[in-house]
């Protein structure tokens, strides 16, 4: 994992202060010498760039599990919670409508997901296009119910879906 691969990073440059403590005791070149500082220099660069990127993933990780992994499964409850009372209902226009919107969800929370793993542009376009298309069909299927239980499922939904989109802008 991160934590053990920052460890080995940090274990590898002190290491190789060392070495450089050693070296520089053998009386090199005046060359060698500086060579050898800018290894060094660049060792504690990359060390510091380790520690940063460190960083920000366990940022990352942090906003997915206490923000995205929560609100995106609040909204796909809400939606399961229309579409099953739809359904008992006999509401089959709505319950299908529901499911669209979970869908879209869903795949919008995958998208999310992958882009968060490999940072590619695409992925987080077509992200940000299913995030758009959920929120286009929640607020359809909103203005088409009647029933105050459902809408407040569906406003539920919309909130817990903005928590979501917010987070991952």
């Amino acid at each position: 994992g991160y934590p053990e691969a920052l460890a080995d990073v940090e274990e590898a440059i002190t290491d190789m202060t060392h070495i450089h403590e050693r070296l520089m005791q053998t009386g090199l070149s005046a060359e060698n010498a500086a060579l050898l500082d800018q290894i060094e220099l660049d060792g504690h660069a990359y060390l510091d760039g380790f520690r940063e990127a460190f960083a920000l993933q366990s940022e990352r990780n942090a906003v997915f599990e206490e923000q995205l992994s929560p609100s995106g499964a609040a909204a796909r409850q809400a939606l399961t919670e229309v579409i099953e009372n739809a359904h008992g209902g006999g509401d089959l226009d709505t319950a299908l409508a529901a499911a669209e919107a979970q869908q879209t969800l869903l795949l919008a929370r995958v998208h999310v997901e992958e882009y968060l793993l490999n940072n590619q542009a695409t992925v987080r376009d077509e992200a940000f296009h299913e995030i758009a298309l959920a929120n286009e069909q929640m607020n359809g299927l909103l203005r088409g119910l009647s029933s105050p239980s459902q809408r407040a499922l569906v406003a539920q939904a919309q909130e817990s879906f903005a928590v979501y989109n917010d987070a991952f802008i």
